[in-house]
């Protein structure tokens, strides 16, 4: 599965323990760790959420985690 650059850079930080903030009153969703963090749009994160490399958890606190097809996936390191 070939990914975008923008869609490579999200999954890389998941993988590499960030995570993924959605808000229902904002679009898009925010990947964060520590005292960093950065955008992605909407039309990313559905990207990602329709190539099933997240999903959405079934229980509290419902967030946006990665498949396992997101964590098996080769991606390449960001800076």
């Amino acid at each position: 599965m070939k990914l975008t650059k923008a869609q490579n850079k999200v999954i890389n930080a998941l993988q590499n323990g960030w995570i993924l903030i959605t808000d229902a009153d904002s679009p898009g969703a925010t990947c964060a760790k520590s005292k960093e963090d950065f955008e992605i749009s909407n039309t990313i994160f559905f990207n990602i959420l329709s190539k099933k490399l997240i999903h959405q958890q079934l229980s509290y606190p419902f967030d946006y985690v990665l498949s396992i097809k997101g964590k098996e996936i080769k991606t390449k390191n960001v800076n």
